[in-house]
């Protein structure tokens, strides 16, 4: 029988041991402090313009065509330029610099567009291009050198952009509808680039209400192209960290959470319809994760299940085809864990705690289960399964265990749980219909299992076949249909080996 009620455990296990602080279901990005429109813009017939500057070599340029403009340049410092173009119909530009050699454009056409831009420091460059249709900008920048650029064509396209420290870059394109961009970053050197089109998209760094994205040399990329985007990182607190979030279709959702550490590479790459991928990333150095989705209903952490704390982690996640499901649990040191699944409705939950442990799970055809816990040091688990409706669960509690479970063909059904230190459980099954259910408990067991053919099963009086004691050796080969073999290994220094074939063979083995 499928081992559901273990699948189901697992998953409870890892959702029990978590606290995000971000919910799947309540993601979103602060809402944008637009300037509202005042009354006398509203019954105003005329463009209103007022320039005020104080200190020396300023230049000021405000031109206005059409009607109900409004343009406010308020400069106070040395040799800044501040430039307002605006054509069409209700524009409203508000710019306040304050410092040396800034120098800020703003160019807004068509109808009914907000700008508000505030610059504290010396040579800061900030240009808003805006078309369309009601889009707004907000650009707060307080430091030195820093750049901040935002292009807004289509309708409702809102953006924030908060830059503190030096040297900053901030790229931000909207073309569509209804987008939300938002970049805030306190720190030096940090850069965003942020490119949406379609409708309904949102990206970020974000952060505010709660604090942080305080570090140096953060990177942000975020391309969105479709409907109902949503990318995100919301918290960031450390040094050389990269982002980089791309996704094209429909309802595809990214977020990384809260970040704490240096050297921290995240990408995120989604392609299909509803796609989602939410990484809880908190504590640790030198972690990078990959996440590849290809097809629809791709997840990558269930109800918020993917947690990574640490350090020198390393995670590849790579998911093609419909409705696969990753959730993972990563805490500890130096651990490695790829993921591949190519089909359909294929599903992996996995836990790792402690320190270099190495999971390794490929899974090819369409409804394979896989279900993995790792604990404490130096664990290695492989697991690789090929066909349609195979299931494979294993849980490793102690040291320098390994486990490798090879699956080829059809609903065969593989568990292994090991408790102890130095057992290595190698498990080989090709055909359809196999199982093989062992409990290895003690230290330094060699279990080798291999079977070929349909029907073919390794058991126990209690469903499984227990391997108690130190040391010992067993080795199992079944090559043909129906073939069992049931009993215990409980001692120390004992062997088994049990080697059928044809068919309907039967071997009992009690060593005690």
């Amino acid at each position: 029988m499928k081992s559901q009620t273990k699948l189901s455990l697992i998953s409870l296990a890892i959702t029990a041991s978590l606290a995000l602080p971000v919910s799947a279901t309540g993601l979103s990005l602060p809402g944008v402090t637009a300037v509202e429109k005042s009354a006398e813009v509203a019954a105003a017939v005329n463009s209103q313009s007022t320039v005020v500057q104080t200190g020396l070599g300023q230049d000021a340029l405000v031109s206005q065509s059409g009607t109900r403009h409004v343009a406010e340049v308020t400069q106070v410092g040395d040799d800044q330029i501040a430039e307002v173009i605006q054509t069409g119909d209700w524009q409203e530009s508000y710019i306040t610099s304050e410092g040396n050699g800034n120098i800020v454009l703003t160019n807004q056409v068509d109808d009914w567009h907000i700008s508000n831009v505030s610059v504290n420091g010396n040579d800061n460059q900030v240009t808003v291009d805006q078309s369309g249709f009601w889009n707004t900008s907000e650009t707060t920048s307080v430091g030195a050198s820093n750049i901040a650029d935002t292009v807004q064509d289509g309708f409702r396209n809102n953006s924030i952009i908060q830059q503190v420290g030096d040297s900053n870059l901030t790229q931000t394109t909207q073309v569509g509808e209804t987008n939300l961009a938002i970049f805030r970053v306190e720190g030096n050197d940090n850069d965003g680039i942020i490119s949406q089109q379609g409708n309904n998209n949102q990206a970020g760094l974000v952060s505010a209400a709660g604090g942080t994205n305080v570090g140096n040399n953060n990177d942000l990329f975020v391309d969105q192209s479709g409907d109902e985007n949503f990318g995100a990182v919301l918290g960031v607190t450390g040094n050389d960290n990269s982002f980089e979030i791309v996704q094209s279709g429909f309802a595809n959702t990214g977020v990384v959470a809260s970040l704490t550490g240096s050297d921290n590479d995240i990408v995120i790459d989604q392609t299909g319809d509803l796609n989602s991928a939410v990484i809880e990333f908190a504590t640790g150095n030198g972690n990078e994760v990959f996440i590849y989705q290809d097809g629809t209903g791709n997840q990558v952490g269930d109800s918020n299940i993917a947690v990574i704390s640490g350090n020198d982690n390393m995670i590849d996640i790579d998911q093609s085809g419909t409705a696969n499901l990753t959730e993972f649990e990563t805490i500890g040191d130096i651990n490695v864990i790829s993921v591949v699944q190519d089909g359909e409705d294929n599903y992996v939950a996995s836990g790792t705690y402690g320190a270099d442990n190495m999971v390794e799970i490929s899974s090819t055809g369409n409804s394979n289960e896989v279900a993995v816990f790792v604990e404490l040091d130096q664990n290695t688990v492989s697991v690789s399964q090929e066909g349609d409706t195979n299931f494979a669960y294993s849980d490793t509690f102690g040291f320098e265990n390994s486990t490798t479970l090879e699956q080829v063909g059809s609903d065969n059904e593989a568990t292994v749980s090991v408790v102890g230190i130095g057992q290595s459980v190698d498990i080989v099954q090709e055909g359809e219909f196999n199982l093989a259910d062992v409990v290895s408990l003690g230290e330094d067991h060699i279990i080798d299992i291999a079977q070929e053919g349909a029907g073919n099963w390794v058991g126990g009086d209690d469903g499984y076949f227990l391997v108690d004691g130190t040391n010992n050796s067993l080795t199992i080969s079944q090559v043909g249909n129906d073939n069992l073999v049931t009993g215990m290994q409980v001692g120390s220094n004992d062997m088994i080996n049990v080697s059928q074939s044809g068919d309907f063979n039967t071997a009992t083995i009690y060593q005690n």
